[in-house]
């Protein structure tokens, strides 16, 4: 991954990085449970659905709200390419 960027100001590069990491946020919230983005050749983001059901704990003042209750959120995994892990580990 040689990426030339010495001639870019740096303000075009934080434009350019707020630019694509505002893209990315967007298209994670679009994003549907189980499905993927693959970025670029850097590797992919998985988004998945998790369910966890809080005990009844006298002891834990926060589970003690939510006791008895399932909480649902979302993952995101990101899994490096292996083009990308090559360049890492040099």
């Amino acid at each position: 991954m040689n990426l030339a960027l010495s001639h870019y100001s740096q303000k075009e590069k934080k434009e350019a990085r707020d630019l694509t990491i505002a893209d990315l946020i967007n298209s994670l919230k679009k994003l549907k449970s189980n499905e993927t983005i693959r970025f670029g050749d850097l590797g992919t983001f998985e988004k998945t659905q998790r369910k966890v059901e809080i005990d009844r704990n006298p002891k834990n003042k926060l589970f003690k709200k939510f006791a008895g209750k399932t909480l649902i959120y979302y993952r995101i995994n990101f899994r490096a390419s292996s083009h990308l892990k090559r360049e890492i580990d040099k």
